[in-house]
């Protein structure tokens, strides 16, 4: 939680100091938290209102009398929320069996993926939607939107600015005033009631369901704070879990304030995110729900979605086929209506078994194919293919944000505070992240090295995740998905295969079949 708010503080969903803005400090962004598993508190159900840190924190949801569990449901249910605002909700349940050893120490939507929390990917993407012909850049100016009712300037996504005001303000952040200025005369600094309501910035309300309370149990009060948050937080928790179809009936009444649709994703899911175009093709059929499809090469490893190759109405789900009818499969982000939260009781319940399956038959649910690389990271040797994609994605479209220099080859993406040294080979698709040392005569490829890691002299990485404040020896060979945990020591000279290295231990003999280190 620590790891996520800190990140989210670094993007354009949070406010930077009032030294930048013009005028009085910016309003915060909404930030709606929904996490399950055990509840925090040991009984009742308690809500408060801290008005120094400007955080609304609702927490709770305790067990009953008589041994009976008290049945969940969310919290904080009057905050509010501005018509249209767009919402979604991101289930991030169970402990991330899969991608231990590194989700023994980090709750899985919170892993590192190429230098960002895995969730964080999500959250930008989704802040960076327009929503339809209600979005527009009227009112903004450079990342910032005066309301002129309240009378403060607050930020929005960098992507629905205009450009920078040449005119009165070359750093694009503009006064309140300024009569020389052509866009603040055409009102567009001023807020103007010509973008009226179909005009604001997005609101992102973002529901996390299903997440084990002791992954949370004691950090909420240490990250909430002026200075590290500036969001509003809601938080609930389940009593059991309730499956992937559960928590949209836990999030029923917030989901539901409006007539406008909501994204439902899968938190271990890396892609382009299409979730502009997925909101065009909900609005152009007009059903209860869509689906992100993608295709694959092996479909029988998977259950296919059969669809109408025009119009992609979907006629039917199939598990896992022994012949060919689909080579499409869920790629597990959805657009639904409000309407599909009638079919959901609140109780265990999977959306893809249980609700789809009737949509479909009753031609309610179509499937929008995915242009673009897709994979689920949930396990070590898909999170180095996902990064491998991510990274190609990157050079395509953002080949400004990769690393080039001498002894860098291929897609390398590496954080400013890392240090590299003399002759090391890096790359190709190689993830270096902050903090993180590489000394002389290094050879990296394949891997992603986390956080504040050092790699010392004459070592060879391949196909590796070397997790946070890792210390590994010199001439050290480390390959086939090798995965080391949290503050893992490696001594000199050793040879690891396939290791799987848990939390906190020190390697002192080499590991030359694949096993787990305990």
């Amino acid at each position: 939680m620590r790891q996520l708010i800190g990140a989210l503080q670094d993007t354009s969903l949070a406010a930077p100091g009032p030294a930048r803005v013009p005028g009085p400090r910016p309003s915060a962004p909404r930030l709606l938290l929904v996490c399950g598993g055990p509840a925090l508190a040991s009984g009742g159900e308690w809500t408060r209102w801290n008005q120094s840190r400007s955080v609304w924190l609702a927490e709770g949801a305790g067990r009953g009398t008589a041994g009976r569990a008290a049945p969940p449901w969310l919290l904080g249910l009057s905050l509010p929320s501005p018509a249209g605002a767009m919402k979604a909700l991101i289930l991030v349940g169970g402990y991330g069996t899969r991608l231990r050893p590194l989700t023994l120490s980090t709750p899985k939507p919170l892993v590192d993926f190429c230098n960002k929390p895995i969730l964080l990917h999500q959250v930008e993407a989704l802040a960076a939607v327009r929503s339809g012909d209600r979005v527009g850049p009227g009112g903004t100016k450079d990342g910032w939107r005066r309301d002129r009712r309240r009378g403060w300037w607050e930020p929005v996504p960098p992507l629905l600015s205009p450009p920078a005001c040449p005119l009165c303000c070359p750093t694009g952040r503009c006064g309140p005033r300024d009569p020389s200025c052509e866009l603040h005369v055409a009102g567009v600094g001023e807020g103007n009631e010509g973008a009226g309501a179909e005009g604001e910035a997005l609101t992102l309300a973002l529901f996390f369901s299903a997440w084990p309370a002791s992954h949370l149990e004691g950090e909420v009060d240490q990250v909430i704070s002026p200075f590290q948050l500036g969001i509003r937080i809601s938080m609930s928790h389940e009593e059991e879990p309730l499956g992937t179809a559960g928590p949209l009936a836990l999030a029923r009444d917030l989901l539901s304030e409006t007539a406008d649709p909501f994204f439902v994703l899968n938190s271990d899911v890396i892609c382009d995110f299409p979730f502009q175009a997925m909101a065009q093709f909900h609005r152009h059929h007009g059903q209860e729900g869509s689906i992100l499809v993608t295709k694959v090469e092996e479909p029988s490893k998977y259950g296919v979605v059969v669809c109408e190759a025009e119009t992609g109405r979907i006629h039917r789900f199939v598990e896992k086929p022994q012949v060919f009818v689909s080579n499409k499969i869920n790629a597990g982000m959805y657009v639904l209506s409000p309407a599909v939260l009638q079919r959901i009781q609140l109780q265990p319940t999977s959306i893809e078994k249980e609700v789809f399956p009737v949509m479909a038959k009753e031609g309610q649910l179509y499937a929008m194919e995915l242009q673009g690389f897709w994979m689920d990271i949930g396990q070590p040797k898909d999170f180095l293919t996902g990064m491998c994609l991510f990274l190609q994605s990157l050079r395509q479209k953002q080949p400004e944000r990769l690393c080039s220099g001498p002894g860098i080859v291929g897609n390398v993406l590496v954080d400013p505070s890392a240090r590299i040294g003399q002759n090391c080979s890096i790359g190709p698709n190689v993830s270096l992240g902050p903090g993180v040392v590489v000394e002389d005569g290094v050879c990296i490829r394949r891997c992603t090295v986390l956080r504040d890691a050092h790699i010392r002299s004459h070592s060879w990485l391949e196909s590796c995740i070397v997790g946070w404040r890792c210390r590994v020896g010199q001439w050290v060979r480390m390959e086939n998905v090798t995965v080391l945990g949290e503050d893992v020591i490696v001594n000199d000279e050793l040879y690891l295969n396939g290791a799987s290295v848990l939390p906190h231990k020190s390697i002192g003999e080499s590991v030359p079949e694949p096993r787990i280190i305990m």
